[in-house]
């Protein structure tokens, strides 16, 4: 259930069962009944398990304790990205009213207006 690849669940089965116990089947049915019998807190410890793991991870920066994720369109932002010195750099980012006129009049257009540059790690 945690690893689903986005096919369906009868092809998860398939292909788990193929790997982890061959020679075996398991009805979709027979999988969605025992499911039921999971303690959701499992995935919760899970997942809090997991976000220990990854953030304490070396090499990862943070911004307030948070990682920062700059995912963009290749053509966003071309002369920033042109000025890039490394793929993994602090960059500067000028929040000027050409970038901010979409958000005029709301709470993150008032922030942005307020900052004026916006500084970031860009990947």
């Amino acid at each position: 259930m945690i690893n689903r690849r986005g096919i369906t669940l009868s092809l998860e089965l398939r292909n788990y069962m193929k790997t982890v116990h061959p020679g075996m089947e398991i009805s979709k049915p027979g999988c969605l009944k025992q499911r039921m019998k999971l303690n959701p807190l499992a995935f919760y410890e899970i997942y809090r398990h997991h976000n220990r793991n990854f953030y304490a991870e070396p090499g990862f920066s943070t911004f307030h304790g948070y990682l920062v994720l700059v995912r963009l369109k290749s053509s966003d932002y071309k002369k920033e990205q042109s000025a890039l010195s490394a793929p993994d750099t602090w960059v500067g980012i000028n929040l000027d009213k050409s970038r901010t006129r979409h958000y005029k009049g709301t709470d993150i257009g008032r922030q942005m207006e307020e900052l004026g540059a916006y500084y970031s790690t860009d990947g």
